[in-house]
C-alpha cells in the first residue's frame, strides 16, 4: 500500500466550503501517478516503452467532507490485473474520518495504435513483490 498526502487547496472547494465530489477523481489520480513511482513503475517509463494507459472505469463512493487546508491522506494500492487492464484502489482520509473510497480501472494501450496490450510484465512482477510483502 503507498500513501501520499494531499492539501485541500481553496479551489478544490465548491461553494459550500467542502471539496467539490468531482475533484476526489483528481486526488486519486494523483495518488496513482504516486503509486507507480513506488513501484518503481513511473509513468515516463510506461511512455519509453511505448506502452500507456487510459481510464475505462472510476467509481467514488464518499463518507465525509474535506475542506480547504485539510491534508487528505490517500492509501492507494493496485487490487486486480487483468491481462490488458489493471484496477486501482484507493482509500481517502482526513484525520481518522474516511470522506471518499474509490477504484480506477486502466487499459494499457500501445502508444502507437492506441489498442491494448497486455500489462507489462515488469509492472506485474512490481505488484507481486509489494504483495509478497
Amino acid at each position: 500500500m503507498n500513501r501520499v498526502e494531499l492539501t485541500v487547496r481553496y479551489a478544490d472547494t465548491d461553494a459550500q466550503g467542502v471539496v467539490f465530489f468531482a475533484n476526489y477523481l483528481t486526488y486519486m489520480d494523483e495518488a496513482m501517478t504516486a503509486l507507480l513511482a513506488a513501484l518503481d513503475c513511473d509513468y515516463q517509463s510506461w511512455l519509453e516503452e511505448g506502452v500507456d494507459f487510459v481510464y475505462v472505469n472510476a467509481q467514488v463512493s464518499y463518507g465525509g467532507s474535506a475542506r480547504h487546508g485539510d491534508v487528505v491522506e490517500v492509501r492507494s494500492e493496485v487490487s486486480r490485473i487483468g491481462r490488458t487492464s489493471f484496477t486501482t484502489s484507493h482509500t481517502l482520509w482526513v484525520g481518522q474520518t474516511r470522506v471518499a473510497s474509490g477504484e480506477l480501472t486502466h487499459v494499457v494501450i500501445d502508444t502507437a495504435s492506441r489498442q491494448p496490450v497486455p500489462v507489462p510484465t515488469r509492472f506485474r512482477a512490481a505488484v507481486a513483490e509489494v504483495s509478497a510483502t
